[in-house]
């Protein structure tokens, strides 16, 4: 298990070990959490204005929990809208604090500060509560077909030499809060906006995704209560990590850059991290030069080959542990 996992659990209560999540219990619940995000989807493209969505599928939907880890999204759309929504849950729990958000919150954000995107891809999110806990945040990011700037559709591309002639920048503005619409920004938002009644209706769209999650996770945490879901988000958090990490002969897959603390957390060694930062820097030091693809060296039990490697740097590793003599 990662560091991530680790630190996670050590905050956690003994919940998970308390509850016995019966197999099929389970997998209705591993298999109920994306189809959530493929409901929202679906809603999001019979009831989007522009063909951006509801043809060419340019969006996402999701549910991320409190940490910005991703518990499920939609099948399809584009790639690299694949997984990049934690660090905008990060980044908002910055800006407002976990106790900044109530429900009937919503939240819009485009910047290009976070997550890198063009501003027509505009972000809409909302806290999801159950008995007054704050467990996740419904998403849905799409791409509208104007946001202002030099032209329609995408912000002009090339042409643009910097975000403010591209359009209107928004960085984690509340649109409603408590439920009360922001007329103010609506008002920016409308009158800086080529084709308001496209673009505003694709984020009413978004809002009502979101909203259709909400129901969806309520049914989901009636039937089988907060205690049994968390817990088995959990349980599928650690089997999907761990199959990401193990083969089948118990050989482990790194990254070069991982930091040797956590990767002394996650496999029980030792390694000082006084002269070298990153698990791939400390073997560097041992080869003693750039090791190529395929070789092998044996450190403190562990035997480690060089999986993917170019003239210029070390990329990942497998980590083997050896039998005790």
């Amino acid at each position: 298990m990662s560091v991530r996992r680790q630190a996670a659990k050590k905050k956690k209560t003994t919940t998970s070990k308390r509850v016995l999540l019966d197999p099929v219990t389970l997998e209705v619940i591993r298999n109920a959490l994306p189809a959530i995000a493929n409901e929202m989807a679906a809603d999001l493209q019979r009831t989007s204005y522009n063909m951006m969505i509801y043809e060419v599928r340019d969006f996402c939907t999701a549910l991320i929990d409190t940490k910005g880890q991703l518990i499920s999204q939609n099948v399809g759309g584009v790639s690299h809208f694949v997984a990049d929504l934690g660090v905008l849950i990060v980044d908002g729990l910055k800006r407002y604090g976990k106790d900044g958000f109530a429900p009937g919150d919503v939240i819009i954000t485009n910047h290009q500060a976070v997550a890198g995107q063009h501003l027509n891809n505009v972000v809409i999110y909302m806290p999801y509560f159950y008995h007054g806990e704050l467990l996740m945040f419904a998403m849905v990011r799409a791409h509208w077909i104007d946001v202002g700037g030099m032209s329609t559709g995408f912000g002009a591309g090339p042409q643009v030499a910097d975000p403010w002639l591209e359009g209107l920048q928004l960085d984690q503005l509340k649109i409603y809060e408590k439920g009360k619409l922001n007329d103010t920004l609506y008002r920016v938002l409308k009158d800086n906006i080529r084709f308001p009644e496209s673009s505003l209706g694709d984020m009413k769209s978004q809002m009502a995704a979101c909203r259709l999650s909400a129901r969806r996770m309520d049914e989901l945490f009636d039937k089988y209560g907060r205690t049994t879901i968390l817990a088995a988000i959990d349980r599928i958090f650690d089997e999907t990590e761990a199959n990401i990490l193990v083969d089948r002969n118990g050989v482990y897959r790194v990254k070069a850059q991982t930091e040797i603390a956590d990767f002394n957390a996650t496999f029980g060694t030792e390694f000082s991290d006084e002269e070298h930062d990153t698990i791939g820097g400390l073997l560097l030091a041992k080869f003693g030069r750039l090791p190529k693809r395929g070789e092998e060296i044996v450190v403190d039990g562990l035997k480690f080959r060089v999986l993917r490697a170019d003239s210029r740097r070390l990329y990942s590793l497998s980590v083997e542990k050896l039998p005790a003599e």
